[in-house]
């Protein structure tokens, strides 16, 4: 770019002969004789401001000064003085002293030979020149900022639209779950556990026909009580898919089956403890605890080396809150950390249980030590229909 040169004189024809003087330099040279004729455009674009001390008095400096101030934070204009040289005279300290305000200034003495004004012009648009490239630095990095801002938004919009859509697969992958759950538990209770019925009673109408013939009579005996064992085990694994006192009578009501089953089966020692009273809660919201609790005994049936487990079910504050906590050994520290920051890392049935109450909204707490591991789950129930119950703030404790 074309650099610009400002030259104030008042004496004569100083400003025009100063401009020759400077024709050897590339750059346009603009000559005045006061210093508020320079329109306020000029000072601000100029690239050197020359000026005679006989140009400058309180009130100009102050003006200049201002417009100075609001330079951006690249520029400072360099400004060139001419002084009377000679002896120290009082108006040249007053000129020390206003030369303060206006910042990158230099003073010379006349009279001047034209190659030192020459060099110090040079000099000075040599640094305003390192001002520009100061300048244009900062206008690429504005826009490249400005850009990167734009490519972080977007990719947090990208983020966010595709975590939100795993997050509704992962979701809509679980409730299909629980439907097909729903539907192998209908069709063995239905259909595979009255084939095993009608055979049963088929069994038991030939083995009274068969007479009194020991051998095949033991034999039918055999298997009409190997038919009875798989007909209670299709029975209770169609009970653990998807228990049908969940769908007829709640939450409370399949807890408690569930756990008293766990407890049989295990030998663990399981409190209980539950509202006095049953009550009903959102479908979703009761399928959403119920797993949570079968996830959560099924780990420390698993994993925890446990001897007692406590089960807790409660209302506080419009929210269905579900305890489990055992005495086990509980989880080292580096798995702990990973499990309670994860998002869907750290174990399928964990991942699941989280991806269920996010769905909810919910909160899931996992807190364990040396003494035990505690898995809590809070579900806001403003959701809850109408026609369900009172949650009752009363409960009652049972060992299992």
């Amino acid at each position: 770019m074309m650099h610009s040169l400002v030259v104030v004189a008042p004496v004569g024809r100083d400003a025009q002969l100063i401009c020759e003087f400077l024709a050897s330099l590339d750059v346009k040279r603009r000559p005045y004789t006061q210093l508020r004729e320079v329109p306020q455009s000029v000072l601000e674009s100029a690239s050197v401001l020359l000026i005679a001390e006989e140009a400058l008095d309180p009130s100009t400096v102050q003006h200049l000064s201002t417009i100075l101030q609001d330079q951006p934070a690249w520029s400072d204009i360099p400004t060139i003085v001419l002084t009377g040289g000679g002896a120290s005279t009082d108006s040249s300290a007053r000129l020390v002293r206003m030369r303060e305000p206006l910042g990158n200034v230099t003073l010379l003495e006349r009279p001047l030979r034209s190659v030192t004004l020459t060099s110090a012009v040079r000099t000075a648009l040599r640094a305003r020149t390192k001002q520009y490239q100061m300048r244009d630095y900062l206008a690429e990095r504005k826009i490249m900022l400005e850009d990167l801002g734009k490519a972080y938004a977007a990719l947090e919009t990208t983020v966010a639209h595709r975590t939100a859509t795993l997050r509704n697969l992962s979701q809509r992958l679980l409730r299909l779950q629980d439907e097909e759950r729903r539907r192998i538990a209908r069709d063995l209770h239905d259909s595979t556990g009255q084939v095993l019925t009608a055979l049963k009673i088929s069994l038991a109408v030939f083995q009274q026909k068969l007479g009194e013939e020991p051998s095949a009579k033991h034999s039918l005996a055999e298997i009409i009580s190997l038919t009875d064992q798989a007909l209670q085990e299709i029975r209770t694994m169609s009970y653990l898919l998807h228990p049908p006192t969940l769908d007829h009578s709640g939450f409370i009501s399949a807890a408690r089956w569930y756990v008293s089953g766990v407890a049989e089966r295990s030998g663990i020692k399981a409190d209980l403890e539950l509202p006095t009273h049953d009550f009903r809660l959102p479908d979703t919201v009761e399928r959403v605890l119920f797993r949570v609790l079968q996830e959560s005994l099924t780990n420390v049936l698993r994993h925890a080396n446990a001897d007692r487990v406590h089960i807790r079910f409660f209302a506080k504050e419009e929210s269905a809150i579900l305890e489990v906590a055992d005495d086990g050994d509980g989880i080292p520290p580096d798995l702990l950390a990973r499990l309670q920051g994860m998002e869907s890392d750290g174990g399928v049935g964990l991942a699941g249980m989280k991806e269920r109450i996010n769905e909810l909204n919910g909160d899931l707490e996992l807190n364990s030590s040396s003494r035990g591991t505690i898995v809590k789950v809070m579900v806001p129930i403003e959701s809850a229909t109408s026609g369900s119950v009172p949650m009752s703030k009363e409960s009652a404790q049972v060992t299992l």
